[in-house]
């Protein structure tokens, strides 16, 4: 059974990454075979996770306000306060892998000082992946499903980031109404943090302890 799971994966992700270099993948197409649920649970938390965010040019760092994986609906949230704006995203099984593959190569590069400073855009990028977004005022009063985000080098103060990009993109139903163009910057250390987090195994075994742990409780 976990066997099948795991090809049906690597399936998955062989088809997101050769579709990524056509540009006609679509977001349903990039989750197609990953698990809908890992467990009927509540969501547990990833803990307290600090990136880097651009204030007036310059790198701030900043803590998430809420990092959780959601096992009813396999998918982690991700939630970010900018004053009084809300932000969130929700990485679902592929777009988390995607993120992975990211911070493999970027470490890769890294190591074998193949990092470069340019550019940021879709041609240079590590990986695309998709998420689902929502934002507002204080909550998150809209939503946008399936986004395109890029992941890519950038050079910041003479130090190289991974950097997570999320296109602005309108709002069904909702003319005129855009979701914020989203830039979130990882140092290596942050990135590798967030890749461990994120692996679906680390994941499995959070769902797994708490269920033992809420089965033997009594």
């Amino acid at each position: 059974m976990k066997g099948n799971r795991i090809v049906l994966a690597l399936l998955a992700a062989v088809s997101v990454v050769t579709s990524c270099t056509t540009g006609r993948v679509t977001a349903k197409e990039a989750e197609a075979g990953y698990a809908e649920s890992i467990a009927d649970i509540d969501a547990i938390s990833l803990g307290t996770f600090t990136f880097y965010a651009k204030s007036f040019g310059k790198l701030k760092q900043r803590d998430f306000s809420k990092f959780f994986v959601a096992p009813r609906r396999n998918t982690v949230e991700i939630h970010l306060h900018d004053g009084v704006n809300f932000h969130k995203i929700v990485l679902k099984q592929g777009g988390r892998e995607q993120v992975i593959r990211a911070v493999q190569e970027f470490v890769q590069k890294w190591d074998e000082h193949e990092l470069r400073d340019e550019k940021a855009n879709k041609k240079n990028a590590f990986t695309q992946g998709f998420i689902d977004y929502a934002f507002g005022v204080a909550s998150p009063s809209y939503t946008v499903d399936g986004i395109p985000f890029y992941m890519n080098c950038i050079f910041m103060e003479g130090q190289p980031y991974l950097v997570m990009r999320v296109p602005s993109q309108e709002v069904k139903g909702e003319s005129g109404v855009y979701s914020p163009y989203t830039e979130v910057y990882f140092s290596r250390s942050q990135a590798e943090a967030l890749a461990e987090r994120l692996s679906q195994d680390y994941l499995e075994q959070l769902v797994q302890d708490k269920t033992y742990v809420e089965q033997y409780s009594y």
